[in-house]
């Protein structure tokens, strides 16, 4: 359910979306990479059950930290941009 809210939510400003199912981070960040996507987004459980989201660059690297808390101030303030229903992304 996690994933499918963060892709609905990503898809909603515009994006389009490709699910890898379950990758290994490592095979995750290569994919990105080889298939020179904008970036990604890795979810998974950690011990205690808690929800890492992990985001990484066009190369498959994780995100910098200037830019995660960018990204931090703008689903804080809700302040993403919303598009058209004609204009939302695709899923794969």
């Amino acid at each position: 359910l996690l994933k499918l809210s963060l892709a609905q939510g990503v898809q909603a400003t515009g994006v389009d979306v490709t699910d890898l199912e379950e990758a290994a981070v490592p095979s995750f960040r290569k994919i990105i990479s080889a298939h020179h996507f904008q970036g990604g987004a890795h979810l998974r459980v950690s011990e205690g059950n808690a929800i890492v989201i992990e985001l990484f660059d066009q190369e498959g690297l994780p995100i910098a930290t200037s830019v995660q808390k960018k990204i931090d101030k703008i689903v804080t303030f809700n302040s993403y941009r919303r598009v058209a229903f004609d204009r939302v992304g695709e899923y794969e």
